[in-house]
């Protein structure tokens, strides 16, 4: 779960970086715009997989075949 939500976090620096060398070395004008693209789509391409981990934790399960659910890491039910 940490990872998953420290991997965009990273990815990001690292993008950063590599768009600030790139446009120190290329003189490019358009760095800050490729940036902000670089880092949308690895927003969109990360989301899913953020999201169904997020949601893993709130597995509710069937205890007492009652009908009630209760949050399968409660452990003090």
């Amino acid at each position: 779960m940490i990872l998953a939500i420290i991997f965009p976090a990273i990815c990001i620096f690292i993008i950063s970086v590599f768009w600030y060398i790139f446009g120190k070395f290329r003189k490019a004008t358009q760095t800050m715009t490729r940036f902000i693209m670089s880092v949308t789509i690895l927003i969109f391409m990360t989301l899913p997989a953020v999201t169904t981990i997020t949601f893993a934790i709130y597995n509710c399960v069937d205890v007492f075949d009652d009908g009630t659910t209760y949050l399968a890491l409660d452990v003090g039910l």
